[in-house]
């Protein structure tokens, strides 16, 4: 009596197993749509989760408080701890928005025509330059061409435009800061409500690889926006206090609003030294140009190229690449890809997007010698937990 050995169909196999692949590519593809359609929540919710990290060892601590028997629930800690943030937030506007006050209430009484007597001279001698180079015509004038532009930026038929854009953005604002407080609120009282809810988008086998990888992610963005806010406050004091004892006005307010334009990479500090400079300027109208604004011109912007060379030789390096366990290229091209594929905004998501995306690598990819290599700095990251 003989028995046949039936064997598995091979060609059914590969068609499920075909099927599979699709069907989790299609699933992933749904995925990314939703995620991109509802981008705002998206970012209300991952905003909300950075301060939940952020606001952790706060909520450790005062969950640590007891008084006898009494001690502080989950619920009273992250109200405190919300109110700490928004006490800190709303001490940062009480220190900075009356100078701002008062650079637009200068900028408001400001005499065109004795600006325009103050910068005659230099602004000729430019004009000279322009024409000798080929950039003006023989007979323009910079000094037209500026205040044609001025004009047509302040147009009055374009303030309603303005204000629309104004109110538009502050609606905007409101809600995103209540969103996000609301939203805060209950991922600091329900320690691991972020992760539970990853969880439960993926089957159930990959619950323990979900865990870990978000305590990797949480772990390293804790790192690089506590080593952003390091970077912050000291070029914020290493600026202001120079330009303090230099006798620059608003020297707090320029050095803040330039080391926080400064987390905008490569481009962000040249954008906060040229508004540096402006406030330089609209605070010192009624100075002689050559004699004694340009002096103080030059050692602003003396001390803004000390501050650049420690930033960039210093700072960043400390933050960009050990904070997030990368090389200096690996940052560089990131912030390039960010800046090609979103912008300023993209060059500012790009390093903690970047983050995000090599610990998943890492965790379900880790097979690829690509992502070996990519990913061999992570190791480090039981060395830091450990500390």
């Amino acid at each position: 009596m003989s028995h046949k050995h039936t064997k598995p169909d091979i060609n059914i196999t590969k068609t499920s197993s075909s099927y599979k692949y699709v069907a989790l590519g299609l699933g992933i593809t749904i995925f990314c749509f939703l995620v991109y359609y509802f981008r705002t929540i998206v970012g209300y919710v991952l905003i909300a989760w950075v301060f939940s990290m952020l606001g952790q060892p706060l909520m450790k601590f005062f969950r640590q408080v007891r008084y006898k028997k009494a001690h502080i629930g989950p619920s009273m800690a992250a109200a405190i701890v919300i109110l700490l943030f928004s006490c800190f937030f709303v001490l940062l506007g009480w220190i900075f928005i009356p100078p701002l006050l008062e650079q637009a209430h200068n900028i408001s009484n400001i005499d065109y025509n004795g600006i325009a007597k103050t910068f005659e001279q230099p602004l000729a001698n430019i004009n000279i330059r322009l024409q000798e180079f080929g950039l003006l015509e023989p007979g323009e004038s910079l000094i037209i061409k500026l205040q044609q532009s001025v004009k047509n930026w302040f147009d009055p038929q374009k303030l309603g435009i303005y204000l629309e854009s104004i109110i538009s953005f502050a609606g905007h604002l409101f809600i995103m800061i209540g969103s996000v407080v609301f939203i805060a609120f209950f991922f600091l009282k329900e320690e691991g409500m972020f992760v539970n809810f990853l969880v439960t988008l993926v089957p159930q086998r990959f619950d323990i690889h979900i865990r870990e990888t978000v305590d990797d992610c949480s772990l390293l963005l804790t790192r690089y926006f506590s080593g952003i806010l390091i970077q912050i406050i000291v070029l914020s004091i290493f600026i202001g206090m120079i330009l303090t004892i230099m006798g620059v006005k608003s020297a707090i307010l320029i050095a803040v609003i330039l080391s926080i334009l400064n987390i905008i990479p490569y481009v962000g500090f040249y954008i906060g030294a040229t508004i540096g400079l402006f406030m330089t300027v609209s605070s010192n109208l009624d100075m002689e140009f050559y004699t004694q604004l340009t002096p103080i011109l030059i050692k602003v912007g003396v001390v803004f190229l000390i501050a650049h060379l420690l930033d960039s030789f210093f700072l960043q390096p400390f933050i960009f690449s050990k904070r997030v366990l990368a090389h200096p290229l690996e940052i560089f091209l990131v912030i390039l890809v960010g800046a090609q594929v979103g912008g300023i905004f993209g060059m500012l998501i790009a390093i903690p997007t970047y983050t995000v995306l090599r610990v998943l690598a890492k965790t379900f990819l880790s097979e690829y010698r690509f992502v070996q290599k990519l990913t061999d700095k992570l190791d480090e990251i039981d060395e830091i937990e450990s500390t």
